[in-house]
């Protein structure tokens, strides 16, 4: 039988065994005679050289609390936001057998809390009750894990930014399914919280929180489930996984092959699987959803039909189905918009986006009357879109002039600006038509007096043919003038020092016609030794003579430089 000497007490240690304590060293707390009623548990109990008596030492880096009766240090200071507002100041307390500041194992003070209310976590002691059960909680720490939350001053959890309480706990979004609902008093975490299959848990590596799900099951975000029945969608600006849902509810489940290790979505009737989800079959023409955007959301709008939300990088085509929903998204360097006032159009109306290539390398496959080409759209982007050959008019470099610069083209061709008209592939001003006849006698018609010569501009805005006029193509051209809205060969015009008008060039016709300069004359063999007759309009030139060219004249003078001498 073990005695101990006088003024020494038998003291039952934590693992069994005994050994000898002098009474100064008991906190006087309590009757019993436990390793931990003497010096707090951690210190030594010794008699110093020149000491009457034997006392508490508590050795390097921790102090001696009377009021405690125990060794105490910073590193066991209680954090109130671990612990909450009614917790001691340190995880001691006299003859306590829950709270003790110890010397770890690694040779530094730390918290240890075996029993009663608290229990010890990373060093520091937290109430049980705060801490999450992985088993019913499917978490694991106070308030839900580290930096999950903080026990506020009535005593519950806060949650930090990037959590959300659900009970009386803190989860992280990237545990929890898309479509949990914010209101979440009372709501069952199995469906919510890592599909019920596992523990959202703080990964140490990667610094975030994650699923870690039962075994057979793999994380896919907040769900753990499947692959094939796993799927992504955009929520909240960022891309999330669900499983087999939409955003207004559960409408499949995931089911395994009976003949294959395979799991896949079983939806309902009005829904069809695709990538993962149960989809509304709004969404889904010609069994591709949303036209093949796989992060599109199919949505339940105001007036109950279901329709494609799109995705960063694609947008809603214009093109309607069966029960007049927009269902496809298209990607957005395919979609041209010709017009600010016009919506945006799939490869111009004019072909079908590439679906086989990733989104950076899809591109516009035109129809076989068609072209791809780069043109600037109403947003001021440049984009590869498709443009019919017939409304090409011509060529600026590698880009190519649309109906003259003066019309629109649609999938039937060239539609023409007010005050302007189709000849050829161009749209020209009236103010801009010239005819002209051949040696043959043969009339055709020309934008002032074909692309070699003149051009046709617009000057105005009034809506009609007073917009337009011809510009010589090349002002300095020797052997042009632009005179009276035209470009007209040197040969059809001269200068004139009038008494009424100035000085000036005119066309022949003024001068030969000066009453009705704008009446119309047939066309028709010209006087003898004259020059062919050609018409601009209404007007009718008969070049002048070489020798005439540049004569000055009065109107109204007797002669007329373009009649025969």
């Amino acid at each position: 039988m073990h005695r101990c000497p006088a003024d020494f007490h038998l003291v039952h240690l934590e693992d069994g065994t005994k050994t000898c304590m002098h009474e100064s060293c008991h906190s006087g707390k309590s009757s019993s005679k436990m390793w931990y009623d003497y010096c707090g548990g951690t210190g030594d109990c010794i008699k110093k050289a020149g000491q009457a008596s034997y006392a508490c030492d508590c050795g390097t880096g921790a102090t001696w609390n009377e009021e405690l009766q125990a060794c105490v240090t910073e590193a066991c200071k209680l954090d109130p936001r671990l612990v909450g507002p009614y917790a001691p100041e340190y995880c001691a307390a006299p003859s306590s057998a829950s709270l003790h500041c110890i010397v770890g194992r690694d040779t530094t003070w730390q918290c240890d809390c075996p029993r009663g209310e608290y229990t010890t976590y990373n060093r520091t002691c937290i109430p049980k009750v705060k801490n999450a059960n992985p088993t019913t909680k499917l978490a694991r720490g106070p308030c839900g894990g580290p930096g999950a939350g903080y026990i506020n001053d009535n005593g519950s959890c806060t949650c930090n930014a990037g959590f959300r309480r659900v009970g009386d706990l803190c989860y992280s979004y990237d545990c929890l399914s898309a479509v949990t609902p914010t209101d979440t008093k009372g709501l069952d975490l199995s469906p919510h919280v890592c599909s019920g299959k596992g523990v959202c848990a703080y990964n140490q590596l990667t610094g975030r929180y994650g699923c870690e799900c039962n075994d057979g099951y793999k994380a896919f975000g907040g769900y753990c489930t499947h692959s094939g029945c796993a799927g992504k969608v955009i929520h909240d600006g960022e891309v999330k996984y669900v499983e087999c849902k939409v955003y207004d509810g559960t409408v499949g489940g995931c089911v395994q092959d009976p003949n294959a290790q395979t799991y896949s979505c079983s939806c309902g009737s009005a829904y069809k699987n695709a990538n993962g989800l149960c989809v509304h079959k709004a969404c889904m023409p010609g069994d591709v959803y949303c036209g093949g955007d796989t992060l599109a959301s199919c949505m339940r709008g105001s007036d109950n039909r279901y329709g494609c939300v799109c995705s960063e990088g694609y947008e809603l085509s214009e093109k309607r189905n069966a029960d007049g929903n927009r269902d496809t998204c298209v990607p957005s360097k395919c979609m041209y918009k010709q017009f600010a006032s016009s919506p945006a159009v799939e490869c111009n109306g004019l072909g079908t986006c590439s679906t086989t290539n990733s989104l950076k390398n899809r591109q516009c496959q035109c129809n076989s009357d068609a072209k791809e080409y780069t043109l600037r759209d109403a947003t001021g982007e440049l984009k590869k879109t498709c443009i019919l050959q017939s409304c090409i008019s011509s060529m600026d470099g590698e880009v190519p002039v649309i109906c003259g610069g003066f019309g629109r083209c649609e999938p039937t061709g060239c539609v023409c600006d007010l005050g302007t008209k189709l000849v050829g592939n161009a749209c020209v001003g009236l103010d801009c038509l010239i005819n002209t006849t051949d040696v043959s006698e043969q009339l055709s018609e020309s934008a002032c007096g074909g692309e070699t010569v003149g051009v046709c501009a617009k000057v105005a805005s009034f809506g009609d043919r007073r917009d337009y006029t011809c510009k010589c193509k090349d002002p300095n051209a020797a052997g042009y003038k632009e005179v009276d809205r035209f470009c007209l060969p040197e040969q059809c015009v001269f200068r004139f020092r009038g008494l009424m008008r100035g000085p000036g060039w005119t066309p022949c016709d003024d001068l030969l016609h000066p009453p009705v300069a704008s009446s119309a004359v047939l066309l028709g063999p010209s006087p003898a030794g004259r020059p062919k007759i050609s018409r601009v309009n209404s007007l009718n030139f008969w070049p002048c003579p070489e020798a005439k060219v540049g004569l000055e004249v009065s109107i109204g003078g007797s002669s007329s430089p373009c009649f025969a001498g």
